[in-house]
């Protein structure tokens, strides 16, 4: 299964705790850099002490 990315808007990340207070232009902002991936049940993200190359914000289901 691929994993597609799509673009989104500054109001869908306005619930995530990261973002609260980020006022419209920011979140503008920080939703233009980002991408939404749908991953399929026990994908890893990422390993324990793996340098971060990015950030991931859930949007919606868990992470173990």
């Amino acid at each position: 299964m691929a994993n597609s990315l799509t673009s989104i808007a500054g109001a869908q990340i306005a619930g995530v705790e990261l973002f609260v207070g980020l006022s419209a232009a920011a979140l503008d902002e920080v939703a233009a850099r980002a991408r939404v991936q749908a991953l399929p049940r026990g994908t890893m993200l990422f390993a324990q002490s793996t340098p971060a190359e990015r950030c991931h914000a859930l949007l919606s289901g868990r992470v173990r």
